[in-house]
C-alpha cells in the first residue's frame, strides 16, 4: 500500500526529482551531464525519497543551499554529497581550474589584485604557474 509522507509539494521534494532526472532520465537536458557519464543515485536514496529527506535535514540543508557531490565524478550519496552555496558549487565542477585545492576566484582573493592582473598573468603562465609566480614574489 502507499503511503503518503505529505512533502509532495517542497523544495526537497524538487531538489529529489531533479537528482533523479539528471542520473537516469535520457530526456533531459542535463542528462548528458550526469547519467551519460555513469552518475547514478545510490540505492538508499533511489526508490526512498523520506530516506533523502532524513538525510538532508541531518546534513544542513537550508533552502538557500543546493546539493553538491563533494567528488564531481562521484555518484548521489550521503557520503559522498554536501548542501553548499551556489558559489561554492560553481568551484567544484569539472570545468573548474585549480592548483593546491584552490580555485583561480580563491587564489586572486589570496593574494588581493586587481582580476584583471592577476587573470591576465593566469593567461600568460597558467593557473598554477601565476600562483607559483605571485608567491615567490611575497617570500
Amino acid at each position: 500500500m502507499n503511503t503518503t509522507h505529505g512533502l509532495c509539494h517542497t523544495r526537497l521534494n524538487r531538489i529529489y526529482h531533479e537528482m533523479k532526472n539528471r542520473c537516469f532520465c535520457k530526456t533531459s537536458d542535463k542528462y548528458k551531464y550526469y547519467g551519460a557519464k555513469g552518475v547514478k543515485v545510490c540505492d538508499e536514496w533511489k526508490n526512498d525519497f523520506v530516506s533523502f529527506y532524513n538525510w538532508a535535514n541531518q546534513n544542513g540543508y537550508r533552502d538557500d543551499l543546493t546539493i553538491d557531490r563533494i567528488d564531481v565524478n562521484g555518484d548521489y550519496s550521503p557520503e559522498n554529497c554536501r548542501w553548499a552555496t551556489r558559489c561554492q558549487q560553481t568551484q567544484n565542477t569539472t570545468r573548474t581550474r585549480n592548483y593546491k585545492g584552490k580555485c583561480l576566484s580563491e587564489w586572486w582573493r589570496y593574494f588581493e589584485m586587481p582580476y584583471s592582473r592577476f587573470y591576465k598573468l593566469v593567461r600568460e603562465l597558467g593557473l598554477d604557474g601565476a600562483v607559483e609566480h605571485l608567491l615567490s614574489k611575497e617570500v
